[in-house]
């Protein structure tokens, strides 16, 4: 390996590490939790409505659990995700391994949507308040679509606090952030409560700040 190549390898190393005591502890608590979950992955039973999603459609496989939903409720984009996870052999990491990804996932994104907007401990502190609540813990592993469709909706603020900041620079988060908003709801349904009010908000703010640019609201 060249000297080039080297160095290289040392800065991206670098760019990955935490560079303030605040990151540093973001991190160990993420891997302490990501710990914490992996242990309530194997060590929780199942519940009726996470076996009645095992054996009624992720078990059947990816492209049954798409065409299937004779309930309103039957978290279809997760089946389809956590079915591709069966081929695998493990029935737990089959119902479970798809929360637990998203539920780490989840602490990461709100450290760094809070870390946009605040300083000092507050993003840490807002990862560990998220942690602590009670519906986050029992839904945390949870063989069915709630902690993912968590993941699409903090993806939709993260994606929509950088359209509004930079308006049309970055196409690319016009489609991610529409992505989300659609994954969300074929999660989980009811992800409309927070589907329709993250979409109109942003498209509120992208109108009132095209008409103030424009001198509309200008004295």
């Amino acid at each position: 390996m060249s000297v080039s190549a080297i160095a290289k390898t040392e800065k991206k190393i670098n760019e990955l590490l935490p560079k303030s005591p605040e990151g540093m502890a973001v991190t160990l608590f993420v891997i302490a939790m990501a710990s914490y979950y992996l242990w309530r992955m194997f060590a929780i039973s199942p519940n009726y409505d996470e076996l009645y999603t095992f054996y009624y459609f992720i078990s059947k496989g990816p492209l049954y659990s798409a065409v299937h939903w004779p309930l309103p409720n039957n978290h279809v984009g997760y089946s389809i995700l956590s079915s591709m996870l069966y081929r695998f052999g493990n029935s737990y990491i089959a119902l479970r391994g798809v929360s637990y990804v998203a539920a780490i996932a989840n602490l990461i994104l709100v450290y760094r949507i809070c870390r946009k907007y605040y300083s000092h401990a507050i993003p840490f502190g807002a990862v560990v308040l998220y942690a602590s609540m009670q519906i986050v813990n029992d839904y945390s592993v949870l063989g069915r679509g709630y902690t993912l469709a968590t993941t699409c909706f903090l993806l939709s603020i993260y994606y929509i606090g950088y359209i509004c900041r930079l308006g049309t620079e970055k196409k690319s988060y016009y489609f991610l952030f529409g992505g989300t908003l659609v994954l969300g709801m074929y999660i989980v349904p009811s992800s409309i409560y927070w589907v329709v009010p993250v979409w109109a908000s942003g498209a509120i703010f992208l109108f009132i700040n095209a008409m103030r640019s424009k001198g509309v609201f200008s004295s």
